[in-house]
C-alpha cells in the first residue's frame, strides 16, 4: 500500500524515550533519532540496539505521558535490527491512548518506518526493501514488507505483509 509523503518532526530526547519503554538510554541505537514521522498518521520512531532490549520494554504509563505530552504523536514504535532468515527488523508498537496497549501489526506505523530507514540512512542506501517481524510479544507473529526510496521530488514509501487471522465475519 502506497504511503503518503513522509513528514519528518524535530527529534525527541532519547532518555525520555527510553524511560517510557522501561529501557535504560544504552538500549537505544544512539546512531539515529527518536523521532516524530508521519506518512499520514503520526508515530515516534525509536531506534533499539538489539532484539533483547526490544523484547524487554515493558511500557512505564507515566512516561509514555510525559513523552507524548505536547509532541505531535501519540504512538510508538520501537524497532531493531534482526539477524534472522525471514526478517531484517524487529518492531512492537504501543498507543495506549488509543485503547491499545500493543498492536501485533501496524500498517501505518511501518510506513514512517520505511521512511525514516531511508531518510537516516539506516543501511546506507538511498532504495530498501525489508521485512519487518511484529506481533511476537504478544503471540501473534506478523511479518510486513517495507519498501522506500529516494526520489527528485521526496521519499516513496509503501508497506505490505501477512498477519494472522484472529476472526472472520460479514457486514450485514
Amino acid at each position: 500500500m502506497p504511503q503518503a509523503s513522509p513528514h519528518f518532526g524535530d527529534p525527541l530526547p532519547a532518555e525520555r524515550a527510553a524511560a517510557a519503554l522501561g529501557l535504560a538510554p544504552g538500549d537505544l541505537d544512539a546512531r539515529f533519532p527518536v523521532q516524530v514521522v508521519s506518512t499520514g498518521t503520526p508515530f515516534i520512531l525509536v531506534p533499539v540496539g538489539d532484539r533483547a532490549a526490544l523484547e524487554r520494554i515493558q511500557l512505564d504509563r507515566a512516561r509514555y505521558e510525559a513523552l507524548v505530552e505536547g509532541a505531535t504523536a501519540e504512538a510508538i514504535l520501537a524497532f531493531c535490527p534482526d539477524p534472522r532468515a525471514d526478517c531484517e527488523l524487529s518492531a512492537r508498537a504501543f498507543a495506549p491512548r488509543w485503547g491499545i496497549t500493543e498492536d501485533p501489526v501496524t500498517g501505518s506505523a511501518n510506513g514512517c518506518l520505511a521512511a525514516y530507514l531511508v531518510a537516516h540512512a539506516y543501511w546506507d542506501r538511498s532504495e530498501i526493501a525489508a521485512r519487518v517481524a511484529q506481533g511476537e510479544a504478544m503471540g501473534r507473529p506478523s511479518r510486513l514488507q517495507l519498501y522506500a526510496r529516494t526520489t527528485p521530488t521526496g521519499i516513496e514509501s509503501a508497506v505490505g505483509g501477512r498477519v494472522v487471522a484472529v476472526a472472520r465475519g460479514h457486514w450485514l
